[in-house]
């Protein structure tokens, strides 16, 4: 907290506040008034995040911005409702003199702040639960997070323990649920090196994600009010090189190629948020590609993770005749080739990318791109049976809902037969490869059981591409997908897949 800063502390509390807003750990500025030139890889978190935390409210928000920030009536009356019961818990709970201070030093739990002293009594920790987790329940799992909330609500409880008044006291609470719902559509920018993509002219952008060049970021970003505070420099690793003076801008270096992705929500989520946005473009896209480069990702290859640099495999492998270790190789990439960046500038390509990342409700583009998500984990995952369940959850995602009167696994096979063949031969074959397959998930899921092989998660991603490669050229993702899957068990009578895109 900075409310209150001693005298010749101005420059130091400038400093910590700007370091806050990029996303930079405090105590690197913290303790100094002068700063050196110095160097620092950051934790190996590969990560730049621009961050506006005014209200959004009538503003224009990012393609991925849902509604998910907004509250209802009788939600924002139930928060009033445990918010009140938390301050009250937290007014009892507030020291009141040096008894109470070396009785809570003995205490399990407590809480020193500049503004006071909270022991942390069974009903403040339950009161204070209660509101985090119903709030990020309304919220969302992108704009909600219980561990902000929580700061949120001490920090206004702290301020309303010795009021007295109630109309302020009203207020207070009023004012803790809008800074929640404020914090909960922070605008952010993240910058992430991009280990994937090879750029061989102009950016690539998917919904909310785009793939660009560092110096060409850093040319943007010098003509934005953001240039003020942040300068980019191609290089191998994510370092910041130079602690300027207050109100200068930090030099950072960061891969040569980065990513640039838009996100509303909480801060604390922009992280995990932004790996899936590009986790389902880069799927998207991998199924869209008119050409294929020589290192593009294939079949069983482990895909690099798009922040991270790739890690040769290690260790030493000892046999009664032989050791080895290791093994050198070029990492898969996607190389962006002028023919892609033409696929990547039509109509129908951006339509169905805005289908997805905007998608409607429980709508065929929403649980498209959840699997194209899924499909990315899987490619990313080296163990065998993690790529497994990575690959069937992709295609639960599109080819089951909610009917209690088939079992998912009939679903399944019966749904993929359909849209992969209209041969019923073909059709009958295929099923029986998913029950099969899946009789080994159910193994994995509910006897620990992972005796996966290769090739039982090759041929699965193989399926499972095949339907999202037809997925993703389909039209119209705007439609509910419960008519698609009406589409689909209506033609496992033997009928052709009607809506079987025209490749």
């Amino acid at each position: 907290m900075f409310k209150r800063i001693p005298d010749g502390g101005g420059e130091l509390h400038e400093a910590v506040a700007q370091s806050r807003a990029i996303g930079l750990c405090p105590k690197h500025v913290a303790g100094t008034r002068r700063y050196r030139e110095r160097t620092f890889l950051l934790n190996n978190r590969a990560k730049l995040s621009l961050i506006d935390e005014r209200p959004t409210l009538g503003r224009g928000e990012p393609a991925n911005a849902s509604s998910g920030g907004q509250m209802d009536k009788q939600q924002r009356g139930e928060l009033q409702k445990l918010a009140t019961i938390y301050v009250d818990a937290f007014r009892e709970a507030a020291v009141q003199g040096r008894d109470d201070v070396a009785r809570i030093l003995r205490s399990p739990g407590w809480t020193l702040h500049e503004l006071g002293a909270i022991e942390h009594t069974p009903e403040l920790v339950q009161a204070l639960a209660d509101l985090s987790q119903r709030a990020a329940e309304y919220l969302g799992a992108t704009k909600g997070n219980e561990s902000a909330i929580r700061k949120i609500a001490e920090q206004c409880a702290f301020e309303l323990k010795d009021e007295s008044n109630p109309e302020v006291l009203t207020s207070g609470i009023d004012r803790l649920i809008d800074t929640i719902l404020t914090r909960a559509t922070t605008v952010i920018e993240g910058i992430y090196p991009n280990y994937l993509f090879h750029l061989a002219g102009a950016d690539v952008s998917i919904g909310p994600v785009r793939a660009t060049t560092t110096q060409r970021f850093d040319q943007e970003l010098r003509e934005r009010p953001e240039g003020e505070l942040v300068r980019l420099v191609p290089g191998k690793r994510l370092t910041y090189t130079e602690f300027p003076e207050p109100g200068d801008a930090w030099t950072f270096t960061i891969h040569p190629v980065c990513w640039v992705v838009s996100i509303v929500g909480a801060p604390e989520n922009a992280d995990e948020e932004a790996k899936w946005l590009i986790d389902v473009a880069v799927s998207y896209l991998r199924l869209l590609v008119p050409e294929r480069g020589p290192l593009f990702p294939k079949i069983g290859d482990v895909e690099p993770h798009p922040f991270f640099p790739h890690h040769e495999k290690a260790g030493i492998k000892l046999t009664c005749t032989a050791a080895s270790f290791g093994k050198v190789s070029l990492p898969p990439t996607y190389s962006i080739t002028p023919l892609i960046q033409r696929a990547i500038a039509t109509d129908s390509f951006k339509a169905n990318a805005d289908a997805i990342f905007n998608a409607r409700p429980k709508s065929l583009g929403e649980q498209i791109g959840r699997g194209l998500g899924w499909l990315a984990r899987g490619r990313q995952a080296a163990d065998r049976a993690e790529r497994f369940l990575y690959f069937f959850t992709a295609i639960e995602a599109v080819l089951t809902r909610d009917d209690k009167t088939s079992p998912v696994v009939q679903t399944i096979a019966r749904h993929a037969a359909v849209m992969l063949t209209d041969d019923n031969g073909g059709r009958a074959e295929l099923a029986s490869l998913l029950r099969k397959l899946y009789s080994n998930r159910s193994a994995l899921i509910h006897g620990g059981d992972p005796s996966v092989i290769w090739t039982s998660a090759n041929t699965l991603q193989q399926i499972a591409e095949s339907i999202f490669f037809l997925l993703v050229r389909t039209p119209d993702l705007a439609r509910k997908h419960e008519s698609f899957c009406d589409e689909l068990a209506r033609a496992t009578y033997g009928l052709p897949w009607s809506g079987r895109p025209q490749i």
